[in-house]
């Protein structure tokens, strides 16, 4: 590849004091900007149940999230039961669609603060008694709200206990990605390893493998799959550290996500072509594999080792951009849609009651 091509390609050389590239809010992807505090629920309602609910959520986020940052985290479990047999007094809200939507929202964004808490970087070296504590916890995160969540409308408690399960997966594949993160740093800091995974490299017959990639995926662009070839090679080649490959991966996702994205599309528009991304890394990935396993190359194990954190650091980096984009739409799903200080305090439309 020529320098000019280097330049337009997707690899751009992470600078030394950029910070590790692991985040809860990634490269490529917006912050949560909106505020759900003041989103109005039901129009079937009376304003006060609305706030009065609004206000019980605010609350018990924040003791929430200071429960997390205290490090309290055995304490979550009596909490959220404390918390959720008070709220059973909002079952008229919480029996709505509105109000289920609404829970799922306001607890998604829950659970994503308090992932940044417990992992602000996924591709920071922890300890192991720290990874055992967060798997630990990971585990008893869904009993503990089936327990909280008995006494509200089947829906809602249905809702809440899918959301915290997947809260908890999430934990325990962002640990595992950890662990791959520091294996592989451990691997590129090694010299003379990369330099005989890049001898390898240059001998896999990349057209076959585009080939077989674009039969299976009509989708893909050979031409793609060739340059991404390329700039693997020059990242290997350079001998880049962690942080680089993962600047590079992220560069493959945004441009691969942006490119398919419709203007003004949120995150569900995103979700199939990010699981589309993800597949066809997968299967690139493993052709790659395949071929270096059939020649019984020497540095198969390095590169099953590489192999495993880039899939799964493309599906850290999918999740996030579909993710992120989806809760920056959600109060679009509210009926009303609209903050409750413009609704003043007369009649509901829509059939509402009036609030006197």
């Amino acid at each position: 590849m020529s320098q000019h091509q280097h330049q337009q390609g997707y690899y751009q050389p992470a600078p030394q004091h950029q910070q590790p590239p692991g985040g809860v809010d990634v490269a490529h992807t917006s912050g949560f900007d909106f505020d759900l505090s003041d989103v109005r629920i039901s129009s079937s309602l009376p304003l006060l149940d609305n706030q009065d609910f609004l206000n019980f959520y605010n609350t018990y986020e924040t003791q929430l999230l200071e429960l997390v940052e205290t490090n309290q985290l055995d304490a979550i479990g009596p909490f959220w039961e404390s918390q959720w047999r008070e709220a059973s007094r909002f079952s008229r809200i919480l029996d709505t669609d509105d109000g289920e939507k609404y829970c799922h929202v306001r607890d998604t964004f829950i659970f994503q603060r308090m992932l940044s808490i417990i992992l602000p970087d996924v591709l920071q070296r922890m300890q192991p008694a720290v990874t055992k504590s967060i798997r630990s916890f990971s585990k008893r995160l869904q009993p503990w709200m089936h327990a909280a969540v008995a006494a509200l409308p089947p829906r809602v408690a249905h809702s809440k206990i899918r959301t915290t399960a997947l809260f908890a997966q999430r934990l325990r594949r962002y640990t595992g990605l950890n662990h791959l993160a520091q294996a592989a740093r451990d691997l590129l800091a090694k010299q003379h390893q990369v330099a005989a995974m890049n001898e390898d490299f240059v001998k896999i017959d990349f057209n076959a493998v585009a080939d077989q990639l674009v039969s299976m995926c009509p989708s893909c662009a050979k031409h793609t799959v060739i340059q991404l070839h390329e700039e693997f090679q020059h990242v290997l080649r350079d001998a880049a550290p962690l942080e680089s490959w993962c600047s590079w991966l992220q560069s493959v996702a945004h441009t691969v996500l942006s490119q398919q994205q419709q203007p003004g599309s949120n995150g569900v528009d995103l979700a199939k072509p990010a699981a589309n991304l993800c597949l066809s890394w997968s299967f690139l990935s493993s052709q790659v594999i395949r071929d270096l396993t059939l020649r019984s190359a020497a540095t198969f194990g390095m590169f099953h080792l590489m192999r495993l954190f880039c899939d799964e650091y493309m599906f850290f980096l999918a999740e996030h951009v579909v993710s992120v984009n989806t809760l920056s739409n959600m109060p679009r799903h509210m009926r009303d849609g609209g903050p409750l200080r413009t609704l003043g305090t007369g009649p509901v439309q829509q059939g509402g009651m009036s609030h006197h």
